[in-house]
């Protein structure tokens, strides 16, 4: 893999992520075109180095920067950690007991933020520390309604999106409020059902699903957006019909796009939109 273009390399692995959850939320789709026999991929295909199948269930996904697979499953009450280099699905023994874990982050290298969705007790973020696999955290907001995403920053904030609320807030790790980052709105940095959510250095990604938006956030800026990408080049949106989403180290977008040959498409950052600054609920 030495002759493989950087970019398309973290590209083609996102994308493989993606594919994986998919498939294992029973969702049927297409994979985009590959290109096989180890040649370098273009832009828009991949090579497949593994594939990974009986995930039916999961609701997220994530690889550590310790080369860790975490995946959540709700139904089950448990989050499963996997050997990244393993052909077969193979557990490595580790499992997160909690009450439908739907959401997952890494903190700063070290720790695992453990979004819950539990009916009863309301949503509930847990803190597990990645080696000794104790909880060391948890906080929970009274204010939330139905969770759509988590994300950790370098300082080991934590970010949660809330889908019906229509808001982004910043915690700290020990669960104090320390800022609203979006608020409800149809302008550039401001969500509408906003669901996954991912960290990039000093900024947040979001995907933006009541307006068929991807929007990266400054988090230290309320209802502020560095750029966001619409989803016109396609009549149902690009989060319709799926909400997941991916981003490559660069920025790239990768997302599901339902009724089309290619149904994970990835967006660079030459083809988005930019926000021109800041604007008022209701803006276009």
């Amino acid at each position: 893999m030495s002759h493989y273009d950087s970019r398309s390399r973290r590209a083609g692995g996102a994308l493989a992520l993606l594919v994986l959850l998919a498939s294992g939320c029973g969702n049927r789709t297409e994979l985009p075109q590959e290109t096989k026999g180890g040649a370098i991929p273009a832009t828009n295909t991949y090579n497949v180095k593994q594939v990974w199948s009986g995930f039916a269930g999961a609701s997220d996904i994530l690889l550590t920067s310790g080369s860790q697979v975490f995946v959540a499953f709700p139904a089950e009450n448990e989050v499963r950690g996997y050997y990244r280099t393993s052909v077969d699905p193979r557990p490595n023994g580790v499992v997160i007991a909690g009450e439908q874990p739907t959401y997952l982050a890494e903190i700063a290298g070290r720790e695992l933020a453990i979004a819950e969705q539990d009916p009863v007790r309301g949503g509930r973020v847990r803190v597990v520390d990645l080696r000794s696999l104790e909880e060391v955290a948890a906080f929970s907001d009274t204010s939330w309604v139905l969770l759509g995403g988590i994300a950790a920053d370098d300082s080991s904030h934590i970010y949660v999106s809330d889908r019906e609320a229509d808001v982004i807030r910043k915690y700290a790790r020990t669960g104090e409020l320390l800022a609203t980052v979006a608020e409800p709105g149809s302008g550039a940095g401001y969500v509408d059902q906003p669901g996954g959510l991912e960290w990039r250095p000093d900024r947040l990604l979001v995907a933006d699903t009541g307006k068929n938006w991807a929007q990266v956030l400054d988090p230290d800026r309320p209802n502020t957006a560095e750029y966001f990408l619409t989803g016109s080049d396609n009549p149902l949106g690009p989060f319709q019909g799926g909400r997941r989403r991916g981003w490559g180290r660069g920025g790239e977008r990768i997302c599901r796009r339902p009724r089309s040959r290619r149904r994970h498409q990835v967006h660079g950052r030459a083809g988005v939109r930019p926000a021109r600054g800041r604007e008022r609920p209701g803006g276009d």
